[in-house]
């Protein structure tokens, strides 16, 4: 049988070499079944690989290998499957096997029921002691922090206990309400905002200056008639891509000015909100 086993290994063997295959990079094969290669064999394995001689056969059931069976193939197939025991210095060429380390601890190749409860509690350590150490740290930090918190207000009187809560109380209710305030203010297009930028930005223009003979003892006054109109804040359906868009906030507005020797002029702005600041179309 182990003959026939050899013969058969020898021939699919050089076969097999010639296919895309993961295989054990330290040719660690035959010791455990002590199944003799043949010498026909033995220089196929060395030249292709080159790299370790053959240790040891990592399967369960060395016996129960099929002697028609490429003992290279049932090898792969059984790791394949999930059936071979991990063990140490075998590492594969293919990626899509996970390497073995070769540094491994004491307690890799033992198994959990093998072990004494020392050796259990020296692997657990091992493990799991850094992530142990750093909750046990900070779940005391947290409780004696909670003690403190917990022991300094056990000490006031109700006198101190009553005016820091109207205090927080009243603190809090004022600055959510002015908070909120400004919020909606700059999400909102004032219509005084846009005036006066848009007053500034005509009595800073040169050429509305000379027009308007604007000068140091005549400076640019505004007059009495002022309009605007607001449209939009809102969400609406875009016509072109018949989704829900929200629709920025725009204002028109139309306002007189004075210049020097009575010059009069009509400022036509259209602007709108973009972000916290104001977007002008022109002025």
């Amino acid at each position: 049988a182990r003959q026939e086993i050899n013969d058969k290994f020898s021939q699919r063997y050089h076969n097999t070499m010639h296919r895309c295959i993961p295989l054990p990079r330290p040719c660690a094969l035959l010791h455990r079944a002590r199944i003799p290669l043949s010498p026909c064999a033995r220089p196929r394995i060395a030249t292709v690989h080159g790299i370790r001689s053959i240790t040891s056969l990592p399967t369960r059931n060395p016996e129960k290998i099929h002697p028609r069976a490429p003992l290279l193939g049932h090898l792969i197939g059984q790791w394949g499957n999930g059936k071979l025991d991990t063990f140490k210095g075998v590492r594969f060429l293919s990626d899509e096997h996970q390497h073995v380390d070769d540094e491994k601890s004491e307690y890799d190749n033992v198994k959990w029921k093998d072990m004494t409860p020392l050796e259990k509690t020296k692997y657990l350590v091992s493990q799991y002691g850094t992530y142990t150490a750093v909750a046990l740290g900070f779940s005391y930090v947290i409780s004696k922090t909670s003690v403190w918190i917990t022991s300094s207000f056990l000490g006031l009187s109700f006198k101190t206990v009553g005016f820091w809560a109207f205090v927080v109380g009243y603190g809090s209710g004022v600055g959510t309400c002015a908070a909120l305030y400004m919020g909606a203010r700059q999400m909102q297009l004032r219509p005084e905002w846009v005036r006066q930028e848009a007053f500034d930005m005509v009595a800073d223009n040169e050429q509305v200056r000379q027009l308007m003979g604007i000068s140091l003892l005549s400076p640019l006054r505004s007059g009495v008639m002022r309009a605007y109109s607001l449209d939009g804040g809102s969400f609406a359906i875009d016509k072109s891509s018949r989704g829900i868009v929200w629709r920025r906030p725009r204002i028109k507005m139309i306002f007189q000015v004075y210049g020097g020797d009575s010059h009069q002029a009509v400022v036509c702005v259209e602007a709108k909100k973009k972000g916290f600041g104001v977007e002008y179309d022109f002025v």
